[in-house]
C-alpha cells in the first residue's frame, strides 16, 4: 500500500518513562509496518501504568508527550525484540492530555494526522518543541538489562541475561511480511467477543486504513 506522508500519526500505550524515550531518542518495542509509520507525522505516547516496570509519572492513559517521526529502526533490546521496532523522533514536546487512550488491548493506534490533533485538542504551533538529547546508551542497557531480569523472572527463566551491546549487534531489520502479528492484534483480542471500537482497530491494523473510515452495521 502507497502511504501518503504526514497523512497519518499514531498513539502508542507504553509504561516507559519520558526520561527513556528522550535517551532512545524514539518509543520501542512495537509490532509494526515500518512502511507506514515511517511516513507518519507524529507519534503521541500515553501511559501504561499496569506494567510492573511502569513509571509513574503520568496518569494512567494520560498522554504526556508527542514527536514528531524521524524513522524507523529495529528495537534495541535484542534479542528479545529482534522481531519489533523503534520509532524515532527529533523533536519532541511534552503534554498533560488525561484519559488519551481509549482502552484498546492493542498498544498501537493510527488516526488521520488532523483527526489526532483535533481529537485531543494539540495545537502543534504553539507546542514548546525541544530537541531530543545525544543517546545516552550506557544508561539505556542498563535499563534493559533490568528490564530483562525481570521479564525472565516472570517468565520463569534464569534472571539477569543481558542485552547484546549495540555496538557489537548485528542488526537486521526484522521481517514484518511474513508476521501475522505485525499486522495486526491476536485473534479477537484474546477475549471471546468483540466490541464494535475494538473490530474497528482490528480492522484498521490489518488494511491499513483509519478507523474513521471503517463503518460496521449490525442487523439483528
Amino acid at each position: 500500500m502507497d502511504y501518503l506522508k504526514h497523512k497519518e500519526s499514531l498513539i502508542v500505550f507504553t509504561h516507559r518513562s519520558k526520561e527513556l524515550l528522550l535517551d532512545l531518542n524514539g518509543s520501542l518495542a512495537w509490532k509494526i509496518d515500518p512502511e507506514r509509520v515511517r511516513k507518519c507525522k507524529y507519534i503521541v505516547c500515553a501511559r501504561n501504568t499496569n506494567h510492573g516496570l511502569a513509571e509513574l509519572d503520568a496518569p494512567h492513559s494520560s498522554a504526556f508527550l508527542i514527536g514528531k517521526v524521524s524513522g524507523i529502526s529495529p528495537a534495541l533490546n535484542l534479542p528479545r525484540d529482534n522481531d519489533r521496532w523503534m520509532v524515532k523522533f527529533d523533536e519532541y514536546a511534552e503534554l498533560n492530555i488525561p484519559n488519551a487512550w481509549d482502552g484498546q488491548r492493542w498498544p498501537v493506534k493510527y488516526y488521520e494526522t488532523e483527526t489526532l490533533l483535533n481529537k485531543f485538542d494539540i495545537d502543534s504551533e504553539s507546542l514548546d518543541w525541544n530537541k531530543v538529547p545525544d543517546q545516552d546508551l550506557s544508561y539505556i542497557y542498563k535499563y534493559f538489562e533490568d528490564e530483562n531480569e525481570y521479564l525472565d523472572r516472570k517468565e520463569g527463566k534464569a534472571s539477569g541475561r543481558p542485552p547484546i551491546p549495540y555496538s557489537s549487534a548485528h542488526l537486521v531489520e526484522p521481517s514484518y511480511d511474513d508476521d501475522p502479528a505485525c499486522h495486526g492484534p491476536p485473534d479477537n483480542y484474546g477475549v471471546d467477543a468483540l466490541t464494535i471500537s475494538q473490530a474497528k482497530a482490528g480492522l484498521s491494523l490489518h488494511y491499513d486504513i483509519p478507523e474513521e473510515n471503517i463503518e460496521i452495521t449490525l442487523k439483528g
